[in-house]
């Protein structure tokens, strides 16, 4: 079972706060069945920092044993407007296609619309698009 949403990354937003935390979140996963983790911290503010993101996959991929896990991000709407479309080649999850696309909860319909025309330029990229807390 691949968990494609986990906050497990350390220190660097609402999620684990260290890489103790990290590692105890990791060892519940797997108890839980979960084989394989997409880590994916907040592409948003006022967490957004990329190279502190990668920085800490790496210290929890060094840490975990050689449990899988892959880097990904998911990708507030607003921040993916604000860095540009083309940012999304460096925010998908890595190695794959799939894009977690984050909206908001307080949308109207003109945001809707909004939502629709951005998720139809990410798939004529080549994205899967997957919403999260749809």
């Amino acid at each position: 079972m691949r968990d494609i949403h986990c906050h497990i990354l350390p220190g660097v937003d609402d999620g684990a706060a260290d890489l103790d935390e990290s590692l105890a979140m990791l060892e519940a996963a797997k108890r839980a069945g979960v084989t394989r983790i997409v880590c994916t911290p907040h592409c948003r503010d006022p967490y957004f920092d990329y190279d502190k993101m990668w920085d800490a996959f790496e210290l929890l991929r060094d840490n975990a044993d050689g449990f899988p896990l892959q880097m990904g991000f998911e990708v507030n709407h607003r921040k993916l407007v604000e860095l540009g479309i083309d940012a999304a080649e460096h925010l998908h999850f890595d190695g794959t296609n799939e894009f977690l696309l984050e909206l908001s909860t307080h949308a109207d319909a003109y945001a809707f619309r909004e939502y629709e025309n951005t998720i139809y330029d990410l798939q004529c990229r080549g994205y899967q698009v997957i919403i999260a807390h749809p």
